[in-house]
């Protein structure tokens, strides 16, 4: 939300363009995060129930299903594609197949995108799909190590296919950024999550580095600030957007999950920490429609607000409009969000989980 509300503003000095643009990468904490979790729900029931995988998946698409149509329905409504409506576009959408191809997964201007931002959605619910094949990896930190290695190299390979593939139909541009969004390129940072949990589970009480994770607890707050310190310090640095055979090798988006890595873990031991609350623990359980509604709440301030919110605006002007954008686009969207949370994620979630319990019972 920090980064497009700063991003409305088109004369923003670029001080401020060059930190809030990270913001771009908060998909990658939840990548981890969303990693992370699942990992500690699917040990959780290892051995416990039958038909794990079809539960599980079950599981997965009423969590993420029902908010993401209603987006879907709602920027129908909001924003008629018109003449750039087509149905493939459309079906892939529903069924987060547009992640694919540069022509369902529209990365330009010229294209019609049925949800905005749903590129992300596309690529968790790809790596849902792979997830029982590689939770295995969070057995240890050797396997997790190596996960990560081989999805870089796979990343590698399959990003300079796709550009031999969709380069000539799409061009360069729409490649490109189609490649960065897709889940060969994000791979590596899923991988990080199930190194957080390997570390995590060692370092927690009765782990094997119990001791230094005890070290770690106790100084959680100062380590994160750090992780947060050389996050925004990724903003003066120049680094390429997918893996390369050349120094530096890691990608921003790779190196921004691995400063979340760090923040993640030193909070999940963290005995107690000033980035632990209940305001922030709210934003959580509805961060997900809080992503998707936050771009229909954007569009709306400035257009009911434009003296308020002059998107034209210069200079230090900019700066200080922007900020208080992004208060209001984070207060009203997290109000909504709530509500929504409550009365379409909850409900479906536990519809859910009953109905893979009735499909594939235990026993």
């Amino acid at each position: 939300m920090l980064s497009h509300s700063a991003d409305a503003f088109r004369l923003l000095p670029w001080p401020e363009r060059r930190l809030t643009i990270l913001g771009w990468n908060g998909v990658q904490l939840f990548f981890v995060v969303s990693c992370l979790t699942l990992t500690m729900s699917w040990l959780s029931r290892a051995g416990r129930e039958t038909w794990p995988v079809s539960r599980f998946l079950l599981r997965r698409v009423f969590r993420i299903a029902p908010m993401y149509w209603c987006g879907l329905l709602l920027y129908l409504a909001l924003d008629p594609p018109g003449d750039a409506f087509n149905w493939p576009q459309l079906l892939a959408t529903l069924t987060f197949l547009h992640g694919w191809s540069p022509g369902l997964l529209p990365t330009t201007s010229h294209g019609w995108s049925p949800v905005p931002g749903s590129w992300s959605v596309a690529a968790e619910f790809g790596f849902y799909l792979l997830f029982p094949l590689l939770v295995g990896l969070a057995g240890g930190l050797v396997r997790a190590v190596l996960g990560f290695i081989a999805a870089l190299l796979a990343a590698l390979l399959l990003n300079a296919a796709a550009f031999a593939y969709f380069g000539p139909a799409y061009g360069p541009t729409a490649t490109d950024q189609f490649v960065f969004y897709w889940l060969p390129n994000q791979m590596p940072v899923f991988m990080c999550g199930f190194a957080c949990h390997v570390l995590l589970r060692r370092l927690r009480p009765g782990g094997a580095w119990a001791d230094a994770g005890a070290w770690i607890g106790t100084r959680a707050t100062a380590i994160t600030v750090l992780a947060v310190l050389g996050f925004f310090g990724l903003g003066y640095l120049t680094l390429p957007r997918m893996p390369t055979l050349t120094l530096p090798f890691l990608p921003i988006h790779v190196l921004a999950a691995q400063w979340f890595s760090v923040a993640v873990v030193a909070l999940g031991l963290a005995r107690q920490s000033i980035w632990i609350n209940r305001p922030v623990i709210l934003l959580g359980q509805a961060s997900f429609s809080a992503y998707i509604l936050h771009f229909a709440v954007l569009e709306a301030l400035p257009s009911w607000f434009p003296t308020l919110f002059d998107l034209d605006a210069p200079g230090l002007s900019a700066m200080a409009r922007s900020m208080v954008l992004f208060a209001a686009v984070t207060a009203v969207t997290m109000a909504i969000s709530l509500l929504t949370f409550r009365l379409i994620e909850q409900p479906l979630i536990r519809l859910g989980g009953r109905f893979a319990l009735r499909i594939a019972p235990n026993g």
